[in-house]
């Protein structure tokens, strides 16, 4: 196998490995505090898309089942009110706020409280994944030392929105992705892990594809140049049980969303979905169904098309390349906090110890998550592609703990 992703020898002495233990703890209780302390003053909805997810928690946690007291598009056809919700958006993170309702006093504090919870997971994550990554449990551990504060993990996803649960396991997909290439029984972990990153965002069935590449470059797909019938056969046997292991994780896990949709829309995935590729501007949101098909989308011509995604990509890109930075609020102002500008900095230069074979899937999961809302959906603009940037934001935190390690080895 050819530099596969780098897993770390095994901490064996007890008290290092206590010592890892209590500080990635300490990681996540200190980065609730954060949250707690930061999102503290944010005591109701405050935006519509909040609103969204709440007004479906709350009605979880009633008993009402998924369904929304208000008509917010018109993409699902609804016949009154109460309607059935995520015709679009997906439920996990309602079922966290919910959780957190029923265990509290129902209240809007009670479901954020949940995902600040549910979102203190992450500084783990990172961890895991940037131990094995690097094969180093010292970057992970800085890693995730550096998620505890980090401001992009602060707001949004402790508010009940998609980020929560879509940046804890996306991150978390992309460290089983590392370990399955090693371990091939951890691709139905893997599938498992997709189908809950897609319950929180519908991008999330992407991490299919990074899955895919990560096996080749593992050396775990069948295909090899000059291989013989029998090298062939051996190495499809194997390659055939991870894709059968990750599509029975992903379908078990999906089972129930799609048992859901059919009895409610009569089909396992709502034509949102793959209407939203026909937007041309956002507030066709609100448009009926029929004003928002491929002819509408071309009725200006080709030109206006492609140069709308030109356009779209442009600002992608800046996004991507600045990408600590320009997903804040108030980013006009982030050259003042030296404390960003030097993660941002250290980012790139640990992002050089990355141009390596073992990391490819992950650089080609920054270029798939661009091409996606730079080519297909880019109604919404940059605004989605940050979003969807959440996937790669830890992976990033990470490459800044490299990067201070590989400063700290010049110096």
């Amino acid at each position: 196998m050819t530099d596969a992703p780098a897993l770390d020898a095994p901490v064996t002495n007890p008290r290092r490995r206590r010592f890892y233990a209590f500080a990635v703890l300490a990681c996540c209780v200190a980065t609730f505090v954060a949250k707690w302390l930061v999102n503290e003053p944010r005591v109701s909805v405050n935006h519509g898309d909040v609103s969204f997810y709440v007004t479906v928690a709350r009605n979880l946690a009633e008993g009402r089942g998924f369904v929304i007291d208000y008509i917010w598009n018109f993409w699902g056809e609804p016949e009154g009110i109460p309607t059935p919700s995520n015709v679009w958006w997906m439920p996990l993170p309602s079922i966290v706020a919910a959780i957190g309702m029923v265990l509290g006093d129902g209240s809007y504090a009670a479901g954020q409280a949940a995902t600040i919870a549910f979102s203190s997971l992450l500084p783990l994550v990172v961890y895991l994944l940037g131990r094995d990554l690097f094969g180093c449990p010292r970057v992970g551990l800085a890693g995730a030392a550096l998620a505890t504060t980090f401001h992009l993990f602060l707001d949004q996803p402790s508010a009940p929105l998609s980020h929560c649960t879509y940046v804890v396991f996306a991150s978390l997909t992309l460290w089983l992705v590392v370990r399955a290439t090693r371990s091939p029984r951890l691709w139905f972990a893997v599938g498992v892990s997709i189908a809950l990153t897609q319950l929180s965002r519908s991008d999330g069935i992407l991490m299919f594809a990074t899955a895919v590449v990560a096996a080749f470059l593992g050396g775990q797909l069948p295909w090899k140049s000059g291989a013989s019938a029998t090298s062939y056969r051996e190495r499809l046997v194997p390659f055939a049980k991870g894709a059968a292991l990750a599509a029975v994780g992903y379908m078990l896990m999906m089972s129930p969303w799609w048992a859901r949709n059919l009895a409610d829309f009569g089909v396992m995935q709502p034509g949102g979905s793959l209407r939203s590729l026909y937007m041309s501007e956002y507030m066709q949101w609100y448009s009926l169904p029929e004003s928002v098909t491929p002819e509408t989308l071309l009725a200006d011509g080709w030109d206006r098309v492609i140069q709308h995604r030109l356009d779209v990509g442009a600002n992608n890109w800046t996004s991507m390349h600045s990408g600590l930075v320009n997903g804040a609020a108030m980013k006009h102002l982030a050259s003042e906090n030296m404390f960003l500008m030097a993660t941002l900095w250290l980012s790139w230069f640990g992002l050089l110890s990355c141009f390596k074979r073992r990391f490819a899937f992950l650089l080609f999961h920054v270029a798939m998550i661009w091409s996606f809302y730079s080519l297909a959906f880019t109604a919404v603009g940059n605004e989605s592609f940050r979003s969807g940037m959440y996937s790669l934001y830890p992976f990033l935190v990470i490459c800044a703990a490299r990067g201070a390690q590989n400063a700290a080895h010049l110096l």
